[in-house]
Parts: structure tokens; sequence; C-alpha cells
């Protein structure tokens, strides 16, 4: 993502959308969700089929803010999402 391949309309987020292209690693700028939302995301529309082999997180350059830990999900529809999950069927974390 840090290449810029992805384009910005391929990123949405779950709050501060329009920011969702700050989303990119080793940028200048920061994704941040909005102090009231319970329940923030971040998501990458591939377009088409891609096998995803690593996925990096890092905080912001600016201040001590950073990502403790997340789920991951994939799918063809946001509404739909298959969770990653361990051997006892328990999202992964």
């Amino acid at each position: 993502m840090s290449s810029g391949t992805i384009t910005k309309s391929q990123l949405t987020a779950s709050s501060n959308s329009y920011r969702a292209n700050n989303g990119r690693l080793d940028g200048d700028k920061v994704w941040i969700a909005e102090d009231d939302d319970q329940f923030p995301w971040f998501q990458v529309n591939f377009i088409t089929d891609v096998y995803v082999t690593a996925i990096a997180t890092q905080g912001s350059p600016v201040g001590n803010m950073f990502v403790t830990e997340y789920i991951i999900g994939y799918g063809f529809d946001a509404r739909n999402l298959t969770m990653i999950t361990n051997e006892q069927n328990v999202e992964q974390v």
C-alpha cells in the first residue's frame, strides 16, 4: 500500500473515511478513528482476487498512538466477511 498501487478510492474506514488514504505505511499522515467510534475498521478493496501474505501496521509518527490488537476478515462483500480464526474457531487477535 505504501507504493500507491492501491488507489485512494480502494480505501475506506468506519469514521474519518475521507482520511482513509492516510492509512498507508511510511506516510507523514495517519488515519485515526473518531473518539466515539466504538467498532473502528479499515478496509482495503483489492478489486481482484489477491493472496495476502503479510499485514503491517505502524503507529503515528508524531505521537504515542498505535493499534495494539486487531482482527482480520476477508470476502467479496463487506457485510459477509470470513474472520481469521484459530484452531478453536475463535477470532484470531
